[in-house]
């Protein structure tokens, strides 16, 4: 039986400043219904306002939950827009240590000197992102900035810190990484896919250091169309996310 595609995306605006505050998934009227959800989101809807925008549609229920999970970590942990879902998304249950608001309060730890951080923007003052901090802690890289003396900075949160554990701070680069010059790249706004960075600046007049900044999470966008910030990723990076939620979708550029 094939799966039908009602399913959609959907994101919930604030009035005042056109700023993301919630991210869902659901079918029919789902986005209508606001009185049982959560008193974080309630409370921005009452103060601000808010518009919604369909972000992807047609979507079968699993395609749905997959760019939920992606649109959240995107908005959240790589743009640092303050969200009011208190989950990853995904129909997955509550991430939050005891007594935290939401998934951004998890507290962190700079294993170098072990320094605490209540908040993914308290920790920011190190030097690193938030998005980068973030994959650290879920090891998905294997450190998020350095240190003055070189040392690379590699961070753990805080209900997992073990001081006994051992970490190679002389480490030169993320796990598994290829050259970046080399490397396939996609335009998240389009879905469009790039040979390298090169051919992407064939395409859009950008700053080719500036797409791998972005690429890298060292800067949140790179050029602008009509006014919409451009946001770029290493193909690779999420690449089962991206060929499940687009499918044939994609576009290829030589």
């Amino acid at each position: 039986m094939v799966d039908s595609k009602e399913y959609y995306v959907y994101v919930y605006y604030r009035l005042d400043n056109f700023e993301p505050f919630y991210v869902g998934k659901g079918k029919n009227d789902r986005w209508k219904l606001t009185r049982k959800r959560n008193p974080f989101f309630l409370n921005t809807l009452n103060k601000y306002g808010a518009v919604v925008n369909f972000e992807f549609e047609n979507l079968t229920e699993e395609e749905a939950y997959s760019a939920e999970v992606w649109l959240i970590h995107e908005l959240r942990d790589t743009l640092g827009y303050e969200l009011t879902n208190i989950t990853d998304g995904g129909d997955c249950g509550p991430t939050t240590m005891k007594g935290a608001k939401h998934h951004r309060a998890r507290a962190v730890v700079l294993t170098n000197t072990g320094e605490l951080f209540l908040t993914l923007k308290d920790a920011e003052v190190k030097g690193a992102g938030r998005g980068s901090i973030t994959l650290c802690c879920k090891r998905e890289t294997s450190f998020a900035g350095r240190m003055p003396n070189g040392d690379a900075m590699i961070w753990r949160y805080a209900d997992e810190y073990d001081k006994n554990e051992k970490h190679d701070y002389g480490v030169r680069k993320i796990q598994g990484s290829k050259n970046h010059r080399s490397q396939r790249i996609v335009l998240l706004n389009t879905g469009e896919v790039f040979e390298t960075v090169r051919s992407a600046a064939a395409v859009y007049p950008i700053n080719r250091n500036r797409i791998s900044k972005c690429c890298m999470r060292k800067c949140s966008y790179a050029g602008k169309v009509n006014g919409t910030k451009l946001i770029w990723r290493y193909f690779e990076e999420g690449k089962k996310s991206w060929l499940k939620l687009f499918g044939s979708q994609l576009s290829y550029q030589e």
